[in-house]
């Protein structure tokens, strides 16, 4: 391991901004294998849903999602035919392991990043917090040299500058200092936006309590049956301490963000703020299915690793195990800074345009976060407008958000959960079974499952429901009864066909986990044969003529 280079002439300011606001080049490299890593698992999944959500005769029809879409472009768009979507996935995948290796990163993290925005966009009603923290961090991600060190990319560099010889040009203390720039300062920031935001809604009696000791949100969360886990039951019998946690929680995400920036024992506080992180993540985790979320945040986490824990000696004897600490020898050295000091001025200039348009966009991720906090508090006091309208986002500029995709909300779970449930879609056959498609081909019964959450194979299926249950969108019932329709009759035997299907949402209300009033069935789609249909008809048509004779 060579010794860091020589700081002393840098000025104090210069080595603050680089210790606050930079990002050391390994941290950035994890981050880069942690965001391949994920991006590749949730194209896995979404391809093994690849007809329940993308192709044309999917849950979720081309036109109605165009009518819901927070944006306004997909690929996804194009042809709704298998081949065709297979193609996109497989093309994504490629690209998540191009970025997994650094090689072209700019390139891979750009096409990840579009690919990504693209099927989300197909299917915005499957995604979470997680999946749009992913997306966003991507956006930031074109603005940093995610290749920087343990990539392909890297090691070319090193080869070409070695005169051939890639041997100890991974790493060299010029490329291991911390990267500072808009880029990096806006993915610090980006983080820290989804916590702080998080905190600032939850600023309510539900999460804080009457008196600061702690609400019941949590307490409302580990009963949420339909996203809860086993172990959340475990954890609910400790209301006590899921008061405290709740307070806890609310501060350490308006708190956390801000420590980070503390100048002073940075790296320290830095590290327990992590591990502060990662204990919450790791509960929630445990406890509720949220999908990517909890990897995806700390994924970001990823770059707040400061020098120090990578200079460290442990940190330093696992990466010679795993070939990652190699080292350098002073023609590397004379290579990179010969490199940087023949930079073509047209590079030059795109870089500064980058960091321009790179700052323009943190503006606009701030004041979209802004937004509809200040047009809260301009409602509950008119008074407070001329101050506050300074916090909106102008129309035109939202659209550029939207646009690209940088679009964020972190609303997650602002106020208790009281409403639960589960569903049943109740499918009669014609040899006169009676089974519920949601529980694969079970007798249908209306008895709530013993783990509400294990009725769908994944996460993505489960947040679609959790949506259709909502009148927003009502639109999309219709469409997912008629593929749970076409999907059965498909794989079954004559005898085994379905003559009518019933899609229904059993709520119930919750408080502090005891349920009220028992629970209430709503009928939210219907799909029939042919010849049900027919019979429905007459049935409806003799009831016309009874009701004329009386």
């Amino acid at each position: 391991m060579t010794n860091p280079p020589n700081r002393s002439r840098s000025p104090f300011w210069r080595m603050k901004a680089a210790e606050l606001f930079g990002i050391d080049p390994r941290s950035l490299a994890l981050f880069r294998i942690a965001a391949a890593l994920i991006l590749f698992y949730d194209q896995c999944l979404r391809l093994s849903d690849l007809e329940f959500f993308y192709t044309a005769a999917s849950v979720a029809p081309v036109e109605l999602v165009r009518g819901q879409m927070l944006w306004h472009w997909s690929l996804h768009f194009l042809d709704g035919s298998p081949l065709f979507q297979t193609a996109l996935f497989a093309l994504a995948m490629a690209f998540s392991f191009t970025l997994l290796v650094g090689y072209r990163t700019w390139l891979s993290t750009l096409f990840c990043w579009l690919l990504l925005a693209s099927v989300q966009a197909r299917v915005p009603l499957v995604g979470n917090g997680g999946d749009l923290l992913l997306r966003v961090m991507l956006i930031w991600g074109l603005f940093v040299p995610l290749g920087r060190c343990w990539s392909v990319d890297a090691w070319m560099r090193a080869k070409r500058g070695a005169g051939g010889s890639p041997v100890g040009g991974m790493q060299t203390s010029s490329s291991l200092r911390p990267v500072v720039s808009i880029g990096t300062l806006a993915m610090l920031l980006q983080l820290c936006f989804m916590y702080f935001f998080t905190g600032v809604y939850k600023w309510n009696a539900d999460w804080l309590g009457a008196d600061w000791t702690g609400g019941e949100a949590l307490e409302w969360a580990m009963h949420f049956d339909y996203f809860a886990l086993p172990p959340a039951r475990l954890l609910a019998q400790f209301p006590e301490l899921l008061k405290w946690l709740s307070l806890g929680t609310v501060l350490l995400e308006l708190l956390g963000p801000l420590v980070v920036f503390i100048p002073w024992q940075t790296g320290k506080i830095r590290m327990a703020t992590i591990i502060a992180f990662a204990s919450l993540h790791g509960v929630i985790q445990l406890t509720l299915t949220v999908g990517i979320f909890s990897v995806a945040s700390m994924m970001g986490w990823l770059l707040f690793l400061p020098p120090g824990f990578w200079n460290h000696r442990f940190t330093q004897r696992a990466l010679r195990c795993i070939g990652a600490a190699l080292p350098v020898s002073a023609a590397d050295e004379a290579a990179t800074a010969d490199a940087i000091r023949h930079t073509a001025d047209w590079r030059r200039i795109g870089a500064i345009a980058g960091q321009a348009i790179c700052a323009v966009l943190l503006i606009f991720a701030l004041l979209y976060n802004t937004t509809p906090l200040a047009k809260e508090a301009m409602t509950a006091a008119p008074s407070r407008r001329p101050w506050l309208q300074w916090l909106v986002l102008p129309q035109a500029a939202l659209r550029c958000v939207e646009s690209a995709t940088l679009t964020q909300g972190w609303i997650m779970f602002r106020y208790s959960p009281k409403a639960d449930g589960w569903y049943v879609a109740r499918a009669t056959l014609a040899n006169g079974e009676v089974v519920d498609l949601l529980r694969q081909g079970r007798p249908a019964v209306d008895d709530k499952p013993a783990t509400p959450s294990a009725c769908f194979p994944n996460q993505h299926q489960r947040y679609y429901f959790h949506y259709l249950q909502d009148d927003a969108y009502a639109k999309f019932r219709q469409p997912a009864a008629e593929f749970l329709y076409r999907q059965w009759n498909a794989a079954h035997d004559a005898d085994e066909q379905i003559t009518r299907l019933e899609l229904q949402w059993f709520g119930e209300l919750v408080e502090s986990g005891d349920r009220l009033n028992g629970f209430h069935e709503r009928r939210l789609a219907v799909v029939s044969s042919p010849t049900a249909e027919v019979h429905d008809d007459l049935d409806r048509l003799l009831q016309g003529l009874q009701d004329d004779e009386f």
